[in-house]
């Protein structure tokens, strides 16, 4: 009896569990994955997909920090772009030390059509902001003002807010933030 208990618990459990509008590993922020924009596949060294292939154009990765000792993050990923053009992006990530209390799991979401990037949990804020350098190379921005491109804090209700930052460079196809200083992890991108 025990045991078709435990059964019946834990099918009630995968069977609700799992429900996209149950999702136990949602953020806390109003954000679903499935609300990126579709780019081509993503192309690296690790993944080779034809064009057939629903792929969501973002890059995600989880990270442990701990919060005396801080630490840095160095990303790079490689993929083509829903306008056929290779891309590259680098990231850097620098935690100061005593930035939080304990350790920290988090996870870094790049979004990859629209050049911005998305830390989780959100909203969880800093004692020191932390320093994003961010670099987008290859990024088609022809059709755009450049002139009114900047590097902002992206809020859920659509609303924008500057971020400080040591500087910020945009070319033909070259778009970089340096030392962008983040008070907590939310959205942050381009915008124009």
């Amino acid at each position: 009896m025990k045991k078709l208990i435990i059964i019946i618990a834990a099918f009630a459990f995968i069977l609700f569990g799992c429900q996209d509008e149950n999702s136990l590993v949602e953020p806390s922020a109003n954000f679903a994955v499935q609300n990126l924009t579709k780019g081509k596949p993503v192309k690296n060294d690790d993944l080779t997909l034809n064009s057939n292939d629903d792929v969501r154009s973002h890059y995600a990765k989880t990270y442990t920090i701990d919060g005396k000792k801080g630490g840095r993050i160095r990303e790079t990923h490689t993929w083509v772009d829903s306008s056929g053009n290779s891309v590259v992006m680098e990231a850097y990530l620098t935690i100061p030390r005593n930035a939080f209390e304990g350790k920290l799991t988090f996870d870094i979401i790049f979004d990859l059509e629209n050049l911005s990037v998305e830390l989780y949990p959100s909203p969880y804020t800093f004692d020191k902001p932390v320093l994003l350098d961010l670099l987008f190379e290859g990024v088609d921005l022809s059709g755009f003002d450049t002139s009114n491109m900047e590097f902002e804090y992206q809020s859920p209700d659509g609303t924008t807010y500057e971020v400080l930052y040591e500087s910020k460079t945009i070319e033909a196809n070259y778009l970089e933030v340096v030392q962008a200083q983040l008070p907590h992890f939310s959205r942050y991108g381009w915008t124009r």
